[in-house]
């Protein structure tokens, strides 16, 4: 999920898919099932190994390196990361260059696969608004009541939120900053 986000950022899902696609097959080990060949995204030790690749800027590569570097160090292992309180794991994983509050909750709450937790962004903010017909102003301690009565499966639900909103194309506007 950490090397996701951070290949991820700032451009397209078509294009972080292929990156990450081709990344796989040049760089991942290949694994046959049933007759049919999948390849597996690369493991830390090539991602340390990295030192360039098409679509992917300096920076990113450097982020690479420290997520391979955590994931080596069982940083970024899930055991690791559910025993920690929310809050101290979303801590840690902001100390990983290139990862934020967001990036992180993605991780814990996605990657790692806590079903409970809240994510704190504008895409779940907005689906809580529209499916509950709440004002676009509505306070934070509005939502957070409406999500507190899906404990404890509140993740499941902000997905199921998130994949509405998708189909839909009901998306939350930008600020500009």
């Amino acid at each position: 999920a950490a090397a996701g986000f951070i290949i991820g950022h700032r451009i397209t899902i078509v294009q972080a898919r292929k990156i990450r696609s081709s990344m796989a097959e040049e760089l991942g080990n290949k694994i046959d099932v049933a007759g049919e060949s999948f390849y597996a995204f690369p493991s830390p030790q090539n991602l340390l190994a990295l030192e360039e690749y098409k679509g992917l800027s300096e920076a990113k590569v450097t982020r690479l390196h420290a997520v391979a570097e955590a994931t080596l160090a069982g940083k970024l292992d899930r055991a690791h990361l559910r025993q920690l309180s929310d809050d101290t794991a979303l801590a840690e994983l902001e100390t990983l260059p290139g990862i934020g509050p967001f990036f992180s909750q993605g991780i814990l709450y996605r990657g790692v696969g806590k079903q409970d937790g809240f994510t704190q962004d504008d895409m779940t903010f907005h689906a809580i608004i529209t499916a509950y017909g709440l004002s676009k102003n509505a306070p934070v301690e509005e939502m957070l009541a409406i999500a507190n009565r899906w404990q404890p499966y509140r993740m499941w639900v902000i997905v199921l939120l998130h994949v509405w909103l998708r189909e839909t194309g009901n998306f939350p506007k930008r600020e500009r900053r």
